[in-house]
């Protein structure tokens, strides 16, 4: 069965919106495209996504920036994965000018279920990863990052609910930024940081949910850093579109007899094609006033 035969209209639109998006910011500076929560769940599967930050506060506390991600996962059993995600960025040199697009950060992650859902219930995943930039790297040369912590989820009908609560180590820290025009390379000593994602949903058909998701880091929670740093706090609604499988990772599962499911439902392990596409705003004078978001996703 192919995906192609569950794309309706809707799809398509939604799908040249996230186009015309991501080619109108091509020539913008760059952030990480981290805002998304991770799933719990075991699954082979390809995702991009997207962000555009806006408005307050001016370089370098968020920079004004859009940024790309590409990830893949692969379901090595049925309670174990393993990822990579790599970050294309351009990097901005003393004269103010842009680079090509290059790979500026690699990262290797896994998940091991702890508990897993059945039904309508509550699972527990634990995630972990290691990234580290590369040569050309936009925010530093030789940084290195640990991250852990559990994914949890819970469902309910039509309701979901999974929160990300990670610890996150930074090793050799260099950030650079530009004042006045200069190139400023300032170092911090290894510290740990905390960063949690949390996403509530509500699934409104076996192709629609709508959702709110928040997201924030708390930084140098060990006061490690003379004057500690920015924590930034974002929150804001996403829609989510889904065709071709049932079960994604942005909604709850739906069983036998649900009215929000349709007959394609059958879990039967069809490939599945995703896309979400939300706002988030700035919750503190440290972040951005606005965050765009997009995912396209595709799972096998």
């Amino acid at each position: 069965m192919t995906v192609a035969r569950h794309i309706a209209m809707p799809t398509h639109a939604v799908a040249s919106a996230v186009a015309v998006i991501v080619l109108s910011f091509a020539g913008s500076d760059v952030a990480r495209a981290q805002f998304k929560v991770i799933p719990p769940e075991i699954h082979t599967e390809f995702d991009y996504n997207g962000v555009y930050t806006t408005g307050r506060p001016s370089p370098p506390a968020d920079v004004k920036r859009h940024g790309h991600e590409l990830e893949v996962w692969l379901g090595v059993t049925g309670q174990w994965a393993v990822g990579a995600t790599a970050t294309p960025e351009q990097r901005r040199g003393e004269d103010g000018r842009f680079d090509a697009f290059k790979f500026s950060e690699i990262e290797v992650q896994q998940k091991l279920v702890i508990l897993p859902i059945e039904g309508h219930g509550t699972g527990v995943t634990f995630y972990s990863a290691y990234g580290q930039t590369v040569a050309g790297g936009l925010t530093g040369e030789n940084e290195k990052e640990l991250k852990f912590g559990p994914i949890i989820k819970a469902e309910r009908s039509a309701f979901m609910a999974q929160t990300n609560v990670f610890l996150v180590r930074l090793f050799d820290l260099e950030e650079r930024a530009f004042e006045d025009g200069a190139l400023e390379i300032e170092r911090e000593p290894s510290h740990w940081t905390l960063n949690y994602r949390w996403q509530v949903t509500y699934q409104q058909s076996a192709r629609w949910a709508f959702g709110l998701e928040g997201f924030g880091e708390i930084v140098d929670i060990g006061n490690h850093i003379p004057g500690g740093g920015p924590s930034r706090h974002r929150l804001g609604p996403v829609i989510y579109l889904t065709t071709g499988k049932d079960g994604h990772s942005n909604a709850p599962t739906l069983k036998d007899g649900d009215p929000h499911r349709h007959d394609h439902d059958n879990g039967d392990g069809d490939q599945g094609l995703q896309l979400a596409f939300g706002v988030l705003f700035g919750l503190n004078d440290e972040t951005s006033d606005a965050t765009l978001k997009w995912r396209l996703g595709f799972e096998f």
